[in-house]
């Protein structure tokens, strides 16, 4: 079950590293900045990020997604 788990894992992660959704999609852009101020996709550029839906700003999130437990009898 770890084994099966941790396939899954690498092919979540695989999807976001992407930007795509579950679907192979290209995931969602970011709404810009709202008043003529700075929005969360011009932070993202600036630092030479794609201004797309992904988990890899500081890389804590990504490094947070493992295989808590595994069991036949529950999901």
């Amino acid at each position: 079950m770890q084994t099966t788990g941790g396939v899954l894992v690498d092919s979540i992660s695989g999807h976001i590293r992407k930007a795509v959704n579950a679907n192979d999609d290209p995931a969602q852009a970011l709404k810009p900045g709202r008043n003529g101020r700075r929005g969360y996709p011009d932070y993202r550029a600036a630092r030479g990020l794609q201004p797309l839906r992904d988990w890899v700003w500081t890389g804590r999130t990504m490094r947070s997604l493992k295989v808590r437990s595994a069991n036949e009898n529950r999901w």
